[in-house]
């Protein structure tokens, strides 16, 4: 009988956690633009404190975390030079090809084994050269962060090495 209490009080009490942590991952929150009765002003959105420091704006700030130091402004854009394309081939054949296939289309060895299907990299035609190298070095979606494994130069070969594909893949 005092088993049974057991059980059943240490149910009850994880049960009360759980409704403590969805009620921290679901913080009310305002939208740029929204009302608030907390300020005099009836803005929710605040001034950034006096001396704060942007660390990311526009359309890379978009990208992952958005962190200081993400892209490598002073990096060169890709070239097509041949020690480039093949620098870009060799390092997509280690961290890419697995999900994305020889090809780019998303149909590598993990995506046959069950893995959620990566996109098509020839649709990713629209998107800039700086995107794609944060994609590279920060991950995007279920994709991993390679930053501590790809060298900010691999990554813009890389991106060369991508644009390459793409071509191929528009012919």
């Amino acid at each position: 009988m005092k088993k049974a209490a057991l059980i059943m009080a240490t149910t009850a009490a994880l049960a009360g956690c759980m409704r403590v942590t969805d009620d921290m991952a679901r913080q009310p929150r305002h939208d740029p633009g929204d009302t608030s009765p907390l300020f005099s002003d009836g803005k929710a959105e605040r001034a950034p404190p006096p001396g704060s420091v942007v660390h990311a704006r526009g359309d890379l700030a978009l990208v992952s975390s958005g962190r200081a130091g993400a892209i490598d402004p002073a990096a060169p854009r890709p070239v097509d030079s041949p020690a480039l394309l093949r620098r870009g081939g060799e390092r997509y054949a280690i961290y890419c090809l697995p999900c994305h296939g020889p090809a780019g289309a998303g149909d590598g060895e993990v995506v046959k084994r069950g893995f959620p299907r990566p996109p098509d990299l020839a649709a990713l035609q629209g998107a800039d050269d700086a995107r794609l190298f944060a994609a590279i070095r920060q991950g995007s979606g279920r994709m991993a962060a390679f930053a501590d494994r790809v060298s900010s130069d691999d990554a813009w070969a890389v991106v060369a090495y991508l644009r390459r594909l793409q071509q191929k893949a528009a012919r």
